[in-house]
């Protein structure tokens, strides 16, 4: 009767609060410098984990860079601006092989971007657990799960 009923409801508030907890994505934001180990545990290996680099717009605008001086002509570069120089190399590259690994790099760095506004994460690196709940400062993904257990992030 009456205590069978208030056992089914303690553990079915056990479990919901237990299934509340449970991580159902990761999203990583990380630097170079600043790399965060994927180091889950076995239990925790099916948990979707998705890497943004805060570093990939330097690096797609270096590569341009990079490629756009390469195929500047010096002859028929003789009396241009800075200007129409970049714009002849930058068009040679645009019709090149070379352009889409670049493009791949900035559409990279334009996901990196958009979702540091959305998570409106304030330092790097940082975790986010289930699109809301961020743990910062932290170097592990193992670590970053014991202080989410514990605190919930921020």
């Amino acid at each position: 009767g009456m205590f069978k009923l208030l056992i089914s409801t303690l553990l079915f508030l056990v479990s919901a609060t237990c299934f509340a907890d449970r991580v159902e994505k990761i999203v990583v934001f990380q630097t170079d410098d600043t790399v965060v180990a994927r180091d889950l545990s076995i239990v925790n290996k099916h948990i979707p984990v998705e890497v943004y680099s805060i570093d990939a717009l330097k690096k797609a605008e270096k590569a341009i860079d990079r490629e756009v001086q390469k195929r500047i002509p010096v002859v028929a570069s003789n009396g241009k601006t800075p200007l129409e120089k970049f714009q002849i190399g930058f068009s040679d590259l645009l019709n090149s092989k070379d352009w889409g690994p670049i493009n791949v790099q900035m559409e990279d760095a334009g996901d990196a971007i958009e979702f540091v506004a959305r998570y409106k994460v304030k330092k790097i690196p940082a975790i986010v657990f289930n699109d809301k709940s961020i743990v910062y400062g932290v170097r592990s993904l193992s670590e970053a799960m014991r202080v989410f257990n514990q605190h919930g992030g921020q």
